[in-house]
């Protein structure tokens, strides 16, 4: 008999972290609408965007300070007038999502905005350039790099999507089942689009909606004008930018005509749950991602606020761990208090942040990164006798301080420094992590549990012969493991 090796799988565990978001600090959105959280939010009364749907704004990430916002056709300085090459831009008032900011990998002057059409229209989706250097320091569109087209019959979702020091921009062709993600990096933006089937078909006329990542780029959320009374979830590989699954949430309709569609989506901070508001109501809605399948998220649902006589829209995180949403024609915006609590302990406030006098929230809220909301731990080769990676995202990070809960090991226990970190645990089972993350005068502090496995083996002992007809036995049954023999099969014994 031949000796086989079996295949040891790596296990990777991804722990969510929060910090305070310097990059979402400035708000512009509706008709005049401007939130400064610093760090609480309160009314800024300069905002001069006019716009029913999409926006985006970026602020300093050391320092927070504005450095500009858009609508998707102008983009404003911080001092709130047009950027001298700012006007022209292809998307649209009415578009869900009409423009989304992307920091520029390799630079720390210059941004991309993405714009997207708004109803499947020709103008598609663009990628405009600017440079915080030019125009005194106030930025300008770099007039070589704006407009630059990359595809149409898109719906009007942009999510962009942090993955190492790179970026995907996804959006869903219509009609189909395709999701494209466009990759940024250092070199530009790759106008090859990665294509993936979502297995959900979606026709021309399911355009509206919004599509969010969770703040650790593994899932993407969108609904659809059309498609009542569903959310869907695609399982995200950044590494490949493709979907590798999706789930379908069933979502409870209010009442009252069109109030089921849902046009808001947010992954919370720590993306285990999941919300979702109407487009004419405000029904704010929350779901459990960690329920099971599809059928047992779609149960959890906790209805956290809902008025059939106030208008609903988009939603988005703040810098300050909070989610916020639209509240169209009010002077006001609603907030859930505690997104990363599962059920009525979340909290909600309906007349949460007061605008100025004369501003009105329409559907739309700014765009950011879900990146900006998690920094990300990836914990590879957790299994005893191997050393157990710790890889975070030290994106505006200044200093960590890891505390790798093995007090047998002693002053290994503790480790330093922004690069990947590794420990030898002593022993297997559950040990309690803590990452202290350190930017300028904020600190952030995360604790999770990470399980270490057993070493596989494999043993299957010295050659043997035997006779035509009688039965030889060999046994691999350990924990935790999976088998997989020369011949397809996958039980423990052959």
């Amino acid at each position: 008999m031949k000796k086989h090796i079996l295949s040891i799988g790596i296990l990777f565990l991804v722990i969510a972290a929060h910090a305070q978001v310097n990059e979402a600090r400035w708000w512009y959105f509706g008709s005049g609408g401007g939130i400064d959280f610093n760090p609480n939010p309160i009314a800024d009364p300069n905002g001069t965007l006019f716009t029913y749907e999409g926006c985006s704004s970026i602020s300093g990430p050391v320092n927070g300070n504005l450095e500009f916002y858009t609508d998707g056709l102008s983009v404003k300085t911080s001092t709130h007038v047009n950027m001298p090459n700012g006007t022209g831009l292809m998307g649209n008032g009415s578009s869900t999502q009409s423009g989304q900011v992307v920091p520029y990998p390799g630079s720390s002057t210059k941004y991309y905005i993405f714009t997207m059409a708004s109803n499947v229209g020709a103008n598609g989706l663009r990628y405009s350039v600017v440079d915080m250097t030019l125009n005194g320091g106030l930025g300008d569109v770099v007039a070589a790099q704006k407009n630059v087209f990359l595809g149409n019959s898109y719906a009007e979702k942009i999510a962009a999507v942090k993955n190492g020091n790179n970026y995907w921009v996804t959006t869903l062709r219509l009609p189909g089942q395709q999701l494209h993600a466009y990759e940024v990096d250092a070199t530009g933006v790759n106008n090859a689009a990665v294509v993936s089937n979502t297995g959900i078909i979606l026709a021309n006329n399911n355009f509206y909606g919004c599509m969010k990542s969770n703040p650790q780029g593994t899932q993407l959320a969108a609904v659809h004008q059309g498609i009542n009374n569903q959310v869907h979830v695609f399982d995200f590989n950044k590494a490949t930018g493709m979907v590798t699954g999706t789930t379908t949430i069933t979502v409870t309709p209010p009442g009252g005509a069109g109030s089921n569609t849902p046009y808001g989506v947010e992954f919370s901070p720590n993306g285990n749950l999941l919300y979702t508001q109407s487009w004419n109501v405000s029904d704010l809605k929350q779901y459990d991602l960690t329920a099971g399948n599809a059928a047992a998220i779609s149960a959890s649902e906790v209805i956290l606020g809902s008025n059939a006589n106030t208008g609903g829209g988009s939603l988005q995180t703040g810098p300050d761990e909070k989610l916020y949403g639209a509240r169209f024609g009010q002077t006001y915006i609603c907030e859930v208090t505690n997104p990363n609590t599962l059920g009525a302990g979340a909290g909600y406030v309906a007349q949460a942040v007061n605008l100025s006098p004369g501003d009105i929230s329409r559907w739309g809220l700014p765009l950011f990164l879900g990146s900006f909301f998690g920094a990300t731990i990836e914990v590879v080769d957790n299994c005893f006798g191997l050393e157990t990676q710790f890889v975070a995202d030290t994106t505006n990070v200044d200093s960590m301080f890891w505390d790798f809960g093995d007090t047998l090991s002693g002053a290994l226990n503790y480790a330093q420094g922004l690069d990947t970190v590794s420990h030898l645990y002593t022993d297997t089972g559950t040990f309690e992590v803590q990452l202290v993350i350190y930017n300028g005068i904020n600190t952030d502090t995360i604790v999770e549990e990470v399980y270490i496995y057993p070493r596989q083996w494999a043993d299957l002992g010295n050659d043997t012969a035997l006779c035509v007809g009688l039965e030889f036995t060999i046994d691999q049954d350990q924990p935790y493991a999976s088998w997989e023999w020369h011949d397809g099969s996958t039980d423990s014994v052959y």
